[in-house]
């Protein structure tokens, strides 16, 4: 861009211009891109905006900042996550049908583990 303009003012030079004309052409010049670049910028901030769509906002984290928060006015906490009744829940018998008992593999009965010696 430099050479460019250097190469412009000695151009008008050899031409016989004088130095107050060829200031005149070259403000000219740099303001006219001043004001277009300001114009097109001005134009994609426009479009950005628009082009945004307007952000919901996220479910509310109670433990988001690592400590308990209230929620803010039209937050709405999660559901609590509860265990079922005892009822429900299904009974774990030892030794029930689908357990192996230790003389199947290979096992002692005599109430002493095995050593490893």
């Amino acid at each position: 861009m430099w050479l460019m303009l250097v190469a412009t003012v000695r151009a008008f030079r050899n031409e016989g211009y004088d130095f107050a004309d060829i200031a005149l052409y070259v403000g000219g010049g740099v303001l006219a891109l001043l004001v277009l670049s300001f114009v097109v910028d001005m134009f994609r901030e426009k479009a950005k905006e628009a082009e945004q769509p307007a952000e919901t906002p996220a479910a509310f984290d109670p433990m988001a900042g690592g400590f308990p928060v209230p929620p803010l006015p039209g937050q709405e906490l999660p559901p609590v996550p509860r265990r079922r009744s005892r009822r429900e829940r299904e009974l774990i018998v030892s030794g029930g049908p689908d357990t192996q008992s230790d003389e199947s593999l290979g096992g002692t009965t005599d109430g002493k583990e095995a050593s490893d010696g």
